[in-house]
């Protein structure tokens, strides 16, 4: 099947579009990519509070990604985009957190990066937070990360030490103090019966565990309590059947050997 085109049709679009065209709007784009992404991080930079949402700077010991999946019920959606990190989501009664997943790359562009349009100071901070909330050394994290098959704890912490002072935090200061407000809750399911390693619910700890025991040794006694009372029963029978066994038992004790 052929379709036939008329050779005006051609001609006439050209007109056409020879006498749109000087009519279009003409946008100059002054930006380009290096300072789009140089504005974004700039931005990001100048968005924290102060950090007086919450009541003491040093972060904990136990503010780590894999406690917060075990015992808070956060989820973790991993991200190539740099500027998605440690975004937060809360939808009902589920909580997600975005984490960048290429430390490999942060610790690239800080040593060889000379003209990577994001800041130097964010590519330290990104790192920080990994070190952070996925601690090498930690084997809590190492079973979660090689399960999630992203083993970049291997990578160690990148010759930087692990920064606990949420003030050094710029970028992600905000989504760090939305993650530590969790741990003020009670967790979930078996993480309420461990002491944490910060030992802040060493109260509460004790308590469960003291109740515990004073009820297991309750039932213990109650249990022993049991077993003496038939022992003592069976004994009570022995005794009897034999005293009843001799010759003058029966008339000494008739009304026990009936």
């Amino acid at each position: 099947m052929s379709v036939l085109v008329s050779p005006q049709i051609p001609s006439r679009a050209r007109e056409l579009v020879r006498q749109i065209w000087p009519q279009l709007p003409r946008e100059n784009w002054q930006e380009t990519h290096y300072t789009v992404v140089a504005d974004t991080f700039k931005a990001l930079g100048g968005a924290r509070d102060g950090g007086q949402r919450v009541v003491e700077s040093t972060l904990l010991r136990r503010f780590t990604i894999p406690n917060l999946v075990q015992d808070y019920r956060w989820t973790v959606q991993w991200t190539s985009n740099l500027a998605d990190h440690l975004l937060i989501e809360r939808m009902g009664t589920g909580k997600r957190v975005t984490i960048y997943e290429h430390k490999i790359c942060l610790l690239n562009h800080l040593q060889y990066g000379q003209d990577c349009p994001v800041p130097r100071d964010a590519l330290e901070e990104a790192l920080d937070t990994l070190n952070l909330l996925f601690p090498p050394t930690d084997p809590a994290t190492h079973r979660y990360l090689k399960a999630q098959h992203r083993p970049f704890h291997q990578l160690g912490f990148c010759s930087r030490n692990v920064k606990r002072d949420l003030q050094h935090y710029r970028y992600w200061q905000n989504n760090l103090v939305d993650l530590l407000h969790d741990l003020e809750e009670q967790p979930y399911g078996l993480g309420q019966l461990r002491l944490d390693k910060d030992r802040r619910n060493l109260l509460q700890f004790a308590t469960f565990w003291i109740a515990t025991i004073v009820a297991l040794l309750t039932v213990i006694s109650i249990a022993f309590g049991v077993v003496s009372t038939v022992y003592a029963a069976r004994q009570y029978n022995l005794a009897l059947a034999q005293a009843c066994s001799t010759p003058d038992g029966a008339v000494n004790l008739p009304e026990y050997c009936s």
